[in-house]
């Protein structure tokens, strides 16, 4: 119990071999979209789109909100719930491994439950994820598939859902893995008013359906690898109001076994923004809007960025 990665992201251990060292399409394409903050919480700010002392965004008036803020990172774009995130205030149950075969189940409790709301509807906002993977041939064959439902994180009474298939198969002179992911995010009215990114994003009551895919590859070159990767994310499409959000990611590097339990990385990233997309790395944002009311938690939209890197990763 408590916080964990989902069985939906643990799947991601069996393709993401062309990752050097936190560089790769995990953190980045795979498994999300340009949301970087918590989930919905209709308790608290990030649940209205309202600040402190400010009138609710999209109201037009003088109201003052006094909702507290429940997490500092509050939604910054996007919609729904990134796929790819832990899930908080969560039970969850892997099984033992029978034949190579394993299940994982993930219930995340709805902690952010909201009740007696203007319009008179609940907001109850849980989370749960499955997942059923094979290794076999010695570990080097493997591969996984996974469903979600995320009810009340895009719209209240709807539920966010998505499906993957990921794997991969080491050849000896390479290691090759895959990835692919199909998301649904509902659109429909908002008895909290509008999160702030809705008005951009749904036209009406519908479906946003998103698609994802990618490619790794690592090369053994003496105790280190040669690793590169090529990710996809087609555009949104459905009820959207804006086109043009798709893009894509590449990486390629070099990294050396220091030790058992230490890797050293060197290589060069980069992700191709369309117009109306934004995504980033976790963790590692560009800052390229810093101010007080606007964190730099994402790259402007439609910007290109890139980074060379050295990393280090030590299993302790």
């Amino acid at each position: 119990m408590g916080q964990w990665t989902t069985p939906w992201a643990d799947l991601d251990a069996l393709w993401g071999v062309g990752t050097v060292g936190f560089w790769g399409p995990v953190t980045s394409l795979i498994g999300r979209r340009e949301t970087t903050g918590t989930a919905v919480n209709y308790n608290c700010l990030n649940g209205d789109g309202s600040t402190p002392g400010a009138a609710p965004n999209g109201a037009g008036g003088t109201t003052v909100s006094s909702k507290p803020i429940c997490d500092a990172l509050q939604g910054g774009g996007g919609v729904g719930h990134a796929f790819w995130r832990r899930a908080s205030n969560a039970i969850f149950y892997q099984s033992p491994v029978f034949s190579g075969i394993q299940a994982k189940l993930a219930y995340q409790t709805n902690e952010g439950k909201a009740t007696a709301n203007a319009a008179g509807t609940n907001a109850n906002a849980q989370l749960w994820s499955g997942s059923v993977q094979w290794a076999g041939m010695g570990g080097r064959a493997r591969v996984g598939a996974a469903v979600d439902k995320h009810k009340d994180f895009t719209t209240i009474g709807q539920t966010d859902s998505g499906w993957s298939v990921k794997g991969g198969f080491n050849f000896g002179v390479a290691d090759i893995g895959v990835a692919y992911e199909d998301l649904t995010y509902k659109c429909g009215a908002q008895p909290f008013g509008a999160l702030p990114a809705l008005p951009t994003l749904c036209s009406g009551a519908g479906d946003i359906k998103v698609k994802q895919y990618g490619i790794g590859a690592a090369i053994p070159v003496g105790p280190g690898s040669i690793r590169a990767s090529y990710s996809k994310a087609t555009g949104m499409k459905g009820v959207v109001t804006v086109g043009q959000t798709d893009a894509k990611e590449y990486n390629i590097g070099y990294e050396h076994r220091f030790s058992k339990r230490t890797n050293i990385g060197i290589g060069y990233a980069k992700i191709d923004n369309n117009q109306n997309a934004q995504f980033t790395w976790t963790g590692a944002p560009p800052n390229q809007q810093q101010t007080a009311a606007v964190p730099a938690n994402t790259p402007l939209f439609g910007s290109d960025v890139s980074t060379f890197f050295v990393s280090m990763t030590h299993r302790f």
